[in-house]
């Protein structure tokens, strides 16, 4: 670790064909040590579930005073995870476990957040950039989530990176565009990114070549509106509600962009010709406005019915 933490600090990477989870906190009354960082690479998803475990894992530590500690009961989950088949409340933690925090896109990012999910939905590069992991971890989580729910495709997530060539390499490998996190802001950075957004200062920044699939219209910011809607409504309704009544605001955002996925999927599939692919030609004979005839185009291309 290139600092010592100050608190419990939780993010999630990938590279290549693993997930890498990843715990830090910081040390008092263990001899020579100061800090501990604890990482489990896996082949899943699921970061309640690996976030439980390697809280688990550092409780033990920090009782033991010895990595010995950590090393039973970690082999006590994977072994548990190879014998026993999913019980129905680990399936539901698992399908819990893929929903992100989408509403704070919408609380920080305002109207411009409609880029993001214009930019998913249209499999474009995607980068955010932020100093803290844990705060990319949450964000990239959620982008995945904005426009990319109906894909359930979670391996071009990238949460935390830096701008090594290796790490380079691997995001420009990802079929389809990613979704990636640094915690540099570097030239190199902002290169391969079709939408860079900078946490530090909340600035969304879509790149000229990704205007032509992306350039937002009045239909974006009629979408954006109805995201920021949802959320106002929310905070309102948790106000003013007792705490057994609480309305969890990324569950009902994602609803709503949900919805809004599906108006579209659905609008841009109804403009299919009839050898069943969308052209040009196929979205003007159904009146589609002018101003989103590009974007129409490159939604289809990216659920695979345009022709390119």
């Amino acid at each position: 670790m290139q600092t010592t933490p100050t608190a419990r600090k939780f993010f999630f990477s990938r590279f290549q064909n693993r997930y890498q989870y990843f715990l830090t906190a910081p040390v008092d009354g263990i001899e020579k040590v100061t800090a501990v960082a604890i990482v489990v690479l896996a082949d899943t998803y699921n970061v309640i579930r690996f976030r439980k475990l390697l809280e688990s894992l550092l409780n033990e530590y920090l009782n033991s005073k010895s990595c010995n500690g950590v090393l039973r009961p970690f082999l006590m989950s994977h072994a548990a995870s190879i014998t026993n088949k999913p019980t129905a409340a680990q399936q539901s933690e698992a399908k819990l476990a893929l929903i992100a925090p989408v509403h704070l896109l919408i609380e920080q990012l305002g109207l411009d957040s409609i880029a993001i999910w214009s930019a998913v939905l249209t499999r474009h590069q995607v980068v955010f950039y932020h100093p803290d992991p844990e705060v990319l971890s949450d964000f990239v989580r959620a982008a995945g989530c904005f426009g990319g729910w109906h894909r359930q495709s979670w391996t071009l997530l990238r949460p935390v990176c830096t701008d090594s060539a290796a790490e380079l390499a691997d995001l420009k490998s990802i079929p389809g565009g990613f979704i990636a996190g640094f915690v540099q802001n570097t030239t190199n950075v902002q290169n391969i990114a079709d939408v860079f957004i900078d946490l530090t200062r909340n600035t969304v920044v879509i790149s000229d070549k990704a205007k032509v699939g992306i350039s937002l219209s009045k239909y974006h910011k009629s979408v954006a509106d109805s995201f920021v809607q949802a959320l106002e409504t929310v905070k309102a309704h948790n106000a003013s509600a007792d705490a057994d009544n609480q309305q969890d605001p990324a569950q009902v955002i994602l609803k709503q962009v949900m919805l809004k996925t599906k108006e579209l999927l659905d609008q841009v599939a109804a403009c299919k010709g009839e050898d069943g692919t969308v052209t040009r030609e196929s979205i003007r004979s159904k009146e589609i406005p002018q101003s989103i005839e590009n974007f129409v185009l490159a939604v289809a291309q990216a659920e695979e019915f345009g022709r390119k």
